[in-house]
């Protein structure tokens, strides 16, 4: 990605350092989903992470117009004209105070799933199995017990590993005074259903959204997400589209790997939507580089761009702005 020229506030306030952060295992702290380390760790109180030096040192930077490395993915979206994940955090939510209101967590790294364009961090057995050595192989917790669960949090998304392998998603939740405030998100893999104490306890939240983290149609999808059985997947989308009343998103990571299924993919979703509505999104991969479309050869790339032109596929404009840009 090309480093950003000089910067200003405007391009480098985000939101997420007054409002946000990400739990993920061996109790680290991420400012959101995006940076690839984390910036401290966590001690059981999630009041306090936003008040804590860390967190002063990036509002007080980004004040006064510095670029992040942390943030280079949101910057190349902006240079490209697309609404980047700090423009949007921006629109939600306001810098005039500092309170967590929206809370991303992953409780550990347990997962059935090896895809490829993941990481050992995010995925425990499988991965351990061909990587042995990798010290996450026997899945990782974050902390053991949260102390503080401040009432100013109005949104929840629970990260993976997969979060409907375990129940920690359901205590946590049950933990929380109020949840009439609250909206819930779930990134899955679709491999695992909530149970009937689940949705006893989303019933009480202001709203539940299911994600499912789906790269392609059928058995190009079990290629791409290894592990993954593409009849389950369809089974429970089935089950909570037509028995509940939870948003229900696609979620599709664009890779080398997923491209040409983007087909098949939208005809699934629309069958879907003839039942009821379904968001879908795609997040263009970026890293490792290997998976990125940015290295499809120039007739792979005109075959995607023919798909985009003949299909109403989320982000296009984005997309061809990718695979055009010179890195």
């Amino acid at each position: 990605m090309n480093t950003p020229g000089p910067m200003t506030p405007a391009d480098t306030i985000c939101a997420a350092f007054y409002k946000h952060f990400n739990l993920r295992g061996d109790n680290k702290i991420w400012p959101c989903c995006r940076w690839k380390t984390p910036v401290q760790t966590f001690d059981g109180d999630l009041s306090q992470v936003l008040h804590s030096e860390e967190y002063q040192s990036l509002r007080k930077r980004t004040e006064a117009g510095e670029s992040l490395k942390g943030c280079a993915t949101c910057y190349y979206e902006d240079q490209l004209g697309k609404k980047s994940l700090r423009q949007k955090f921006n629109n939600v939510y306001g810098t005039e105070n500092i309170q967590l209101e929206f809370f991303e967590v992953g409780f550990d790294n347990i997962c059935n799933l090896s895809c490829p364009t993941c990481a050992p961090q995010f995925s425990s057995s499988i991965w351990a199995e061909r990587n042995p050595d990798w010290p996450y192989k026997k899945g990782i917790k974050s902390a053991k017990k949260i102390t503080t669960i401040p009432n100013s949090i109005k949104q929840i998304r629970f990260l993976g590993g997969e979060a409907l392998m375990t129940n920690r998603h359901r205590k946590f939740l049950e933990n929380i005074e109020d949840l009439s405030q609250v909206s819930v998100e779930y990134i899955t893999n679709g491999m695992f259903m909530l149970s009937q104490k689940d949705h006893e306890v989303l019933q009480k939240c202001s709203k539940a959204d299911m994600s499912f983290s789906i790269d392609a149609y059928g058995e190009l999808n079990e290629k791409v997400r290894v592990g993954s059985n593409w009849k389950q997947i369809d089974a429970n989308f089935d089950v909570l589209l037509k028995e509940t009343d939870y948003k229900m998103i696609v979620t599709t990571t664009l890779s080398t790997l997923s491209w040409r299924g983007l087909p098949d993919l939208f005809n699934w979703i629309q069958l879907k939507k003839e039942i009821r509505d379904v968001f879908w999104g795609i997040i263009v991969l970026t890293n490792p580089k290997i998976f990125n479309i940015i290295t499809l050869s120039v007739n792979e790339k005109i075959q995607l761009i023919e798909i985009l032109e003949n299909y109403d596929i989320p982000e296009t404009d984005y997309i061809l702005s990718h695979i055009k840009n010179v890195n």
